[in-house]
């Protein structure tokens, strides 16, 4: 299977992960080089899913190597984790949003969060007030108003793993609001997550504050 500038011809991409990140690099075509075992490779079809109906791998004669039949519905984000109608996060200092959305398997939305930092106990003392989304996530010392906030989940967590999510003060181990989840990986199929294309691995992510 080869890439060519016809339309019709899909893109081809293979999946590497590093340390410092995952990262997809743009195949021009299949050939000797890539002759290796567990390669993960990506493939961006043109036009709707319910256009094609078989994937194949053909060799140069246009003998069929491999197929599976596309006779599946494609898997959608998710929408929406809800408290209540019309609301998302719920919880103490101004914290709320509207419903949260899962954009792909490691990927959630948060639309319109809202957090009032300066009215937590000890506005003076900074360190009482370090609220976090998730751990190495830089605390949150500042109001925030209506921004739309986006999770991604480790490479080594789904969205399927996930029971609950929690805008949470580690400091003084305490929950400022939380809204459960809990996703079956059978009833709910979200797209899975796809990394950027790029031409090298991703440089490190500064943890500095």
């Amino acid at each position: 299977m080869s890439a060519s500038n016809e339309k019709s011809t899909p893109k081809i991409y293979q999946y590497h992960s590093s340390p410092n990140g995952e990262w997809l690099e743009n195949l021009v075509s299949l050939g000797s080089e890539q002759h290796k075992t567990h390669t993960r490779l990506i493939v961006k079809m043109t036009g709707s899913a319910a256009q094609w109906k078989q994937f194949a791998v053909v060799d140069n004669s246009g003998n069929i190597i491999a197929s599976v039949n596309l006779n599946k519905k494609p898997p959608q984000p998710f929408c929406c984790f809800e408290s209540e109608p019309d609301m998302g996060l719920f919880g103490e200092y101004g914290i709320i949003s509207d419903p949260i959305e899962v954009i792909d398997s490691r990927t959630l939305r948060i639309p319109r969060f809202s957090y009032k930092a300066s009215q937590t106990p000890g506005t003076d003392r900074k360190e009482t007030r370090h609220m976090r989304f998730f751990r190495r996530a830089c605390p949150m010392l500042k109001d925030i108003t209506d921004q739309t906030m986006t999770v991604r989940l480790d490479r080594s967590q789904t969205i399927y793993d996930i029971e609950w999510i929690s805008v949470f003060c580690y400091k003084y181990s305490h929950d400022f609001g939380h809204l459960d989840m809990g996703l079956v990986e059978n009833e709910e199929q979200v797209p899975p997550y796809i990394p950027d294309v790029r031409t090298s691995e991703p440089p490190r992510i500064s943890q500095r504050c």
